[in-house]
């Protein structure tokens, strides 16, 4: 996996993607938080990409906006929005 797949990647589910959504996200270390997802990063800024955790996308938590990574997400509610993070999740955790 590199940044070039990832970006292939982030085209796709862009483009896939119904948004805003709501999921599950553990942010920081404790228990997981219920975000609101706003969309994934413009592809031509810099936190759009993590080494370590991929995708990040926007999330709505409580008043803040904050960047979570996509294969962290849990519960995702919706679909095709469900699917399509649950086969990014298992294709990121497995093909690293």
């Amino acid at each position: 996996m590199d940044d070039e797949t990832l970006e292939q990647y982030h085209e796709y589910l862009a483009s896939s993607l119904v948004f805003p959504f709501q999921a599950e996200c553990r942010v920081g270390y404790g228990r997981p938080e219920r975000v609101k997802i706003l969309g994934l990063g413009d592809p031509d800024e810099e936190l759009v990409i993590d080494d370590d955790y991929g995708l990040l996308c926007e999330a709505r938590l409580e008043t803040q906006i904050v960047a979570v990574p996509l294969g962290e997400l849990d519960n995702v509610k919706g679909k095709p929005d469900r699917q399509l993070v649950e086969d990014y999740c298992y294709w990121f955790h497995n093909w690293r």
